[in-house]
C-alpha cells in the first residue's frame, strides 16, 4: 500500500512538472506583451494634439506627470519658439492655443523645474487645420478597437507605424481604445504606443464601451473624459476641416439611446453642413456599428435611432468599429464601414450571409483606412500593418 502512495506522489509530480513546462512554454513567450517600456514611465502620458475649437486656428495639447507640478510651454512658428503658456499645480495638463495661423507648422516644448518627464525639454512640431475659405487636398487615417486582447497581445504598435509614414494631417480612432479603464497601466500603455503620432498629429477619438466603466457602478467615462479635451459635450462633438465635416456621436454602449439633446444637436450640426456651400463632404464616426456582419451584428436601435437622420441629410460615409474586421458597405446611398482592426484579437466569427447584397467586401486583417480629400474627390484605401492595400474606393461629391 505504501509502496502504491510513492508510485502516485511521484506521478503527480510527474504530471505538475510537465503541467508547469507547458505553462512555461506558452507564457514566456507572451510575457512581452505584458510586459514593455511604458511600465517604466508609469503616468507619463503624452504630449497628445487633440482639437477643442477650430482646427485652423486653435490646437489643444495635453500631457501628464506623476504628481502634480507646474510647467511651462514654449511654442512659434520657429525653434525659437518665444510664445509661452503654462500650468500650475496639475497632474494631467491641458493648453488650448488659440489665434493661430491655418495651415501652418509650429514648434513647442515642454519644460518644468518641479520635475522632467521623458518628454520634456524635447521640440515637438504640429501643424494647423485647413480653414473653408482656402480649402486644399489632405490626408487623414482612421482605425478603432486598438485595445489590447488576452495576454495583452495587441496589433496596435504596428499599425500606428504604418500610419507614421503616410504623413496624415491627423488621426481618427473610433474607440475601444483600452482594455480596462480603471487598470491605469492601460493608458500609460496607449500612450505610450502612440507617443511618436498624437505628439504630432491630432488624435480625434470617438468613445467606445472599453472606455466606460459599466454595470452597477458606471463612471461615465471619468478618464476619457479627463484625458481627452475635445469640442461641444466632448463625448459627441463636431469640427469641419477643409471642405469636410466630420461628426463623432456617443455611441459606445447598445443600450444608449440617442437623447432629445443629442438629436437636436446632430440635426442642427448636419443642417448647417448641408447649407454651407464650402462642405462636400458629411462624415459620421462612431463605436458601435449600425451595420456589419461581424459577431455583434446588426444594431436595431442604432438603425432606429440614426438611419433616417443620416439618410435626410445626406451623410456621405459613416464609421464604426466594435467588431474586429474590414467592412465596407453601401446602403441608402451612405457608405457605411467596419473598422476594428486596430490591435485588438480578430473575429473569428463573421456572417457571410450571401442574401446582404449591401455588404460589399469584408475580411478579418488588423489594418487602418486612408483617406486622401481633394476637393470633391475621396479616395479611400485599407492598409494592413505590412503596407498592403487590400481595399480601395473612389469617390465625388455631388453636393452644392
Amino acid at each position: 500500500m505504501a509502496k502504491s502512495r510513492t508510485k502516485l506522489k511521484k506521478e503527480l509530480l510527474r504530471l505538475g512538472i510537465f503541467i508547469g513546462i507547458l505553462v512555461t512554454f506558452f507564457t514566456i513567450p507572451l510575457l512581452p506583451n505584458q510586459l514593455g517600456p511604458w511600465l517604466l514611465v508609469p503616468f507619463q502620458k503624452g504630449p497628445y494634439l487633440t482639437w477643442s475649437a477650430d482646427p485652423s486656428t486653435t490646437m489643444t495639447i495635453s500631457y501628464e506627470t506623476p504628481f502634480n507640478i507646474s510647467t511651462t510651454l514654449y511654442y512659434g512658428k520657429n525653434a525659437s519658439m518665444v510664445n509661452v503658456k503654462g500650468t500650475t499645480n496639475q497632474q494631467i495638463h491641458t493648453i488650448t492655443l488659440t489665434g493661430l495661423e491655418p495651415n501652418t507648422l509650429y514648434y513647442y516644448e515642454i519644460v518644468s523645474s518641479d520635475f522632467t518627464c521623458y518628454y520634456m525639454n524635447k521640440i515637438f512640431t504640429f501643424k494647423t487645420g485647413l480653414n473653408q475659405t482656402h480649402p486644399a487636398a489632405f490626408r487623414f487615417a482612421v482605425y478603432g478597437d486598438n485595445r489590447p486582447g488576452r495576454w495583452e497581445q495587441s496589433q496596435h504598435q504596428a499599425v500606428v507605424n504604418r500610419i507614421l509614414t503616410n504623413d496624415v494631417d491627423f488621426v481618427i480612432n473610433t474607440g475601444d481604445i483600452v482594455v480596462e479603464p480603471a487598470d491605469l497601466v492601460n493608458w500609460d500603455r496607449l500612450f505610450y504606443e502612440l507617443r511618436d503620432l498624437a505628439s504630432r498629429k491630432p488624435y480625434m477619438i470617438s468613445v467606445g464601451n472599453h472606455e466606460l466603466m459599466e454595470g452597477t457602478t458606471p463612471d461615465y467615462g471619468r478618464y476619457y473624459r479627463a484625458l481627452f479635451t475635445y469640442p461641444d459635450e466632448e463625448m459627441y462633438y463636431a469640427f469641419n476641416y477643409s471642405n469636410v465635416c466630420f461628426l463623432s456621436l456617443n455611441i459606445s454602449v447598445d443600450e444608449h439611446r440617442i437623447t432629445t439633446t443629442e438629436r437636436a444637436w446632430l440635426i442642427n450640426e448636419l443642417a448647417q453642413a448641408n447649407a454651407s456651400t464650402d462642405i462636400d463632404w458629411i462624415i459620421v464616426y462612431f463605436h458601435i456599428p449600425m451595420y456589419s456582419n461581424g459577431g455583434h451584428g446588426i444594431n436595431q436601435h442604432i438603425i432606429d435611432d440614426y438611419a433616417e437622420i443620416f439618410r435626410t441629410y445626406k451623410v456621405d460615409i459613416v464609421l464604426a468599429g466594435h467588431d474586429h474586421h474590414y467592412e465596407r458597405m453601401y446602403i441608402d446611398d451612405t457608405y457605411f464601414f467596419v473598422t476594428g482592426g486596430g490591435g485588438a484579437p480578430l473575429d473569428f466569427y463573421m456572417s457571410w450571409d450571401l442574401s446582404r447584397a449591401w455588404s460589399q467586401y469584408k475580411v478579418l486583417f488588423f489594418h487602418y483606412m486612408l483617406f486622401d480629400v481633394d476637393g470633391k474627390n475621396l479616395y479611400m484605401q485599407a492598409i494592413r500593418p505590412d503596407g498592403f492595400v487590400f481595399d480601395e474606393l473612389h469617390l465625388v461629391s455631388t453636393r452644392n
